[in-house]
């Protein structure tokens, strides 16, 4: 069946001379829904119809609801893109958060042409910036939707909107030095926390992933610890292969002692009985909770400024720019991230051992960390 979809509504060749036609309206019963009507004659005979029915609903145009627009048509493309792997399942609560908690509230029962961007630059400047920046990708998405489905045109979004200024939380610096991160270091040492510090300070895991590593999977090679990241474990606990997004599967190198004591308390874990790198289970890994709970006890009793894991990441993207000096777009890589531009998404095709090599090369020439066994 061939459809073609027409300023309003769609047209779609059933069989020979018959013609579905489709569109948004209102029901007897005051229902917004996708309504739909068989045409039997030609082509031109279908489309004169359509624009009959657009003239006959034309005032209803607009009238469903952000709320209706959410539920009926974001809903299930959000459904779709989970199950394909398209979108993560932690994105997706994020999503949802943000509508129950900030999005619906104020918008649920709008109408979808009512909502003006002066509303919405006024609602986004009531939030903190980080909440902001969530709620307008998540109002932006709905209103997406509405328009691919013909309930609306309007774009509120379409307008430049000004965000919140950053608080001074979020305006300093959290990330830790190179010497933080040598005491943070010593701070865990033996702990349950030790190692994902170490996979996400210096290999630029995400905390999840650095919680999702077999024992048997580190390797040395190049005079580098590296390492798969093919799963995570998530905030809810529970251990998955699906990752934040398609980039995230990846091979990381940790190098220099922090590398030589990921491999020994991998082998060691290993005669030992145990599947993971972390955890007091044999078979299971330890939660995100559990390890964030040992690492802020033992940092805060050490005395010094706590940041969470989260936070490490910033750490290990600031060591790699500017004490071993790594490309841009080799970073970008090792710590999952899409790269930009045609040649980033189309032709930069590099292998597990490029990666390796890339941060086995860059820490010869600058051995930051050489001396922190002394």
């Amino acid at each position: 069946m061939a459809r073609q979809r027409a300023p309003w509504g769609s047209v779609t060749l059933v069989s020979r001379g018959v013609y579905r036609l489709r569109w948004w309206g209102r029901d007897a019963g005051g229902t917004y829904r996708r309504m739909s009507e068989t045409v039997h004659g030609t082509r031109r005979q279908a489309y004169d119809r359509l624009a009959l029915l657009h003239v006959e609903h034309s005032q209803e145009r607009g009238t469903a609801t952000v709320g209706q627009a959410h539920d009926l048509w974001w809903v299930p493309w959000a459904d779709r893109r989970c199950d394909s792997g398209q979108m993560s399942a932690s994105t997706r609560r994020q999503f949802d958060s943000t509508w129950r908690t900030h999005v619906g509230p104020r918008w649920a029962g709008v109408q979808l042409d009512a909502v003006s961007p002066p509303d919405v630059q006024e609602w986004l400047l009531s939030k903190t910036r980080a909440t902001a920046m969530q709620c307008r990708v998540v109002l932006s998405r709905v209103m997406d939707r509405a328009r691919f489905m013909g309930a609306t045109s309007n774009d509120p979004f379409s307008a430049s909107m000004e965000l919140p200024p950053k608080s001074m939380r979020e305006s300093s610096s959290e990330a830790y030095s190179t010497d933080e991160l040598r005491a943070v270091w010593d701070a865990l040492r033996g702990s349950a926390a030790e190692v994902p510090f170490i996979l996400c300070a210096f290999g630029s895991c995400r905390v999840g992933e650095a919680l999702g590593v077999p024992c048997e999977d580190p390797r040395m090679t190049h005079d580098v610890c590296a390492i798969h990241v093919r799963g995570q474990v998530t905030q809810a606990g529970k251990l998955t292969g699906r990752l934040k997004n398609r980039y995230s599967r990846r091979m990381i190198a940790v190098p220099g002692p922090m590398g030589a004591r990921v491999l020994s308390v991998a082998n060691g874990r290993m005669e030992a009985g145990y599947e993971w790198l972390s955890g007091s289970d044999p078979d299971e890994p330890a939660t995100q909770r559990s390890v964030g709970r040992v690492y802020r006890r033992l940092v805060e009793g050490a005395g010094m400024r706590f940041l969470p894991m989260q936070t490490l990441r910033a750490s290990w993207q600031t060591i790699a720019r500017y004490t071993l000096g790594m490309e841009p777009w080799v970073i970008e890589r090792l710590m999952g991230h899409s790269v930009g531009g045609i040649t980033g998404q189309h032709y930069d095709r590099p292998h597990d051992d490029d990666y390796v090599r890339a941060v086995a090369e860059a820490y010869t020439l600058h051995p930051f960390a050489d001396d922190w066994d002394d």
